[in-house]
C-alpha cells in the first residue's frame, strides 16, 4: 500500500495544474494532490496544494469550494498543532457556509471546531460545537453526518464522566454505523460504549464490549 501511495504521489508530481483547460479542473487537481500528500503525511506540501486550491476557488467565486479547501487546510493545521490557524480557517469557512445555507458543510465545520476545542482542553466549547454539529446534521438529513455527530457527543459526555448521556448517544451512533460502512467508526463507538458501561459500574458488560 505504501508503494502504491508513493507511486500516486510521483504521478501527481508530474501533473501541472496550470496546464489544465479550466479553473475547475485545476481546483480538482490541487485538491487531489493535497489529499494524497496529506494521507502520506507530507503536510507542508499538502498545505501548499490546498492553498492553491483555495486561491482557485476564490477566483471562481465558489463558496462551497472555498469552504471545502479551508476545512482541509484546518485539518492539517490541527495535526501540526497550529490550533489558532485552524480556528481562523474554520471561522471563515463557517461564515461562507452559513451564507450558502449549507447545513452539511456547517456540520463538518462544527465537528472540526469541536476537535480544536478538545485539543485546547475546552470541554464547554467542545460540547457546544458537538451539539451544533448534531443540529446541522439533522437539518442536512445525512445519515453519515448524524452518525458522526452522535458518536462525537457520546465521546464528549464520556470525557466529562456523564456516562448515561454518553451511552445514549453512542447507542444512537451504533444504530446508524452499519449504514455508513466504516469499520473503524463502529469499533470506536463500541469502545466508547464499553467505557461508559464500565463508568456506570457494569464491569462485565463493559469488558466484554471492549474485547
Amino acid at each position: 500500500q505504501n508503494d502504491q501511495l508513493g507511486q500516486a504521489v510521483a504521478e501527481l508530481a508530474k501533473i501541472d495544474p496550470e496546464a489544465a483547460t479550466s479553473a475547475v479542473t485545476r481546483y480538482r487537481l490541487e485538491t487531489l494532490k493535497g489529499s494524497v500528500l496529506r494521507f502520506t503525511g507530507q503536510y507542508e506540501e499538502a498545505v501548499l496544494a490546498y492553498e492553491r486550491a483555495l486561491d482557485i476557488a476564490e477566483s471562481l467565486h465558489s463558496g462551497p469550494r472555498q469552504v471545502a479547501a479551508m476545512v482541509k487546510l484546518a485539518w492539517i493545521l490541527v495535526q501540526t498543532s497550529n490550533l489558532d490557524g485552524a480556528a481562523g480557517k474554520l471561522s471563515a469557512a463557517r461564515e461562507l457556509a452559513a451564507g450558502e445555507d449549507d447545513e452539511a458543510a456547517l456540520a463538518t465545520i462544527a465537528r472540526n471546531e469541536a476537535d480544536v476545542a478538545d485539543r485546547r482542553g475546552d470541554r464547554p466549547g467542545e460540547r457546544r460545537f458537538c451539539l451544533e454539529e448534531l443540529d446541522h446534521a439533522r437539518k442536512a438529513a445525512s445519515t453519515e453526518l448524524l452518525a458522526l455527530a452522535y458518536a462525537d457527543l457520546g465521546d464528549s459526555y464520556l470525557k466529562t464522566g456523564e456516562f448515561v448521556q454518553s451511552l445514549e448517544y453512542s447507542h444512537q451512533a451504533a444504530a446508524l454505523a452499519p449504514r455508513i460502512g466504516r469499520s473503524a467508526f463502529e469499533s470506536t463507538v463500541q469502545f466508547n460504549t464499553a467505557l461508559a458501561q464500565i463508568g456506570l459500574g457494569h464491569l462485565q458488560e463493559g469488558k466484554t464490549l471492549a474485547q
